[in-house]
């Protein structure tokens, strides 16, 4: 079976109208991709199945959600693909420029309910925090690194969940030596080797 929208079988049930919108997405990636190299070339032939399918299965797993912050959006991973799928209110943030053109283009292009907030997402204010249910990150840092960059979010009530690859386990033995997680591994529809991590709660432990 090649790469294309029944990746999606199995994961989500999506309209046509959808599909139709994903369609245009992926037209305007692989346009991009040629000049500005937004996800790892290797991936470019299973787009669907390596970035779409695997954005919504945060979608799935929170159906009721309607709103989510996702930092390091780059291509628009998970976060555009969980706006255009849902039509939940997402904030997408990212540092680079060019990847921030990407993504309101996207955003047009795909008449998603996202909006860019450029910059980094330590620099983020307060209020930007407030209200959000799901935050998300993919392909960004290390489960220590990313838990800590989303404390606002766990503080003003969110929950954190983050697509991981094999390496998930190890990553959550480092970070419990510095958090105390409450936490929910969800295994990955994708990847067989891979997982969703749901973060609760986080609270840091005092160093020995």
């Amino acid at each position: 079976m090649g790469d294309g929208p029944d990746a999606l079988a199995g994961i989500l049930d999506v309209s046509r109208e959808t599909i139709g919108r994903l369609s245009d997405y992926v037209a305007l990636l692989c346009k991009w991709q040629r000049a500005e190299n937004l996800i790892a070339p290797g991936t470019t032939g299973e787009i669907w199945r390596r970035h779409v399918a695997d954005s919504a299965q945060i979608a799935a797993l929170f159906p009721k959600t309607r709103r989510y912050l996702d930092f390091g959006s780059g291509a628009g991973f998970p976060g555009l693909i969980v706006a255009i799928v849902t039509g939940a209110d997402v904030a997408l943030v990212e540092a680079n420029q060019r990847k921030c053109a990407f993504l309101r283009e996207a955003i047009r292009v795909t008449g998603a309910p996202a909006w860019v907030e450029q910059g980094r997402v330590e620099e983020l204010p307060e209020m930007a925090w407030q209200g959000i249910e799901i935050v998300t990150a993919r392909a960004v840092a290390s489960l220590v690194n990313l838990v800590a960059l989303a404390t606002p979010g766990l503080a003003a009530g969110a929950r954190l969940a983050f697509p991981k690859g094999r390496e998930f386990r190890r990553e959550i033995a480092e970070a419990s030596q510095s958090w105390r997680l409450d936490l929910v591994i969800h295994p990955s529809r994708i990847d067989p080797a891979g997982a969703i991590l749901e973060v609760r709660r986080a609270e840091k432990t005092t160093a020995p």
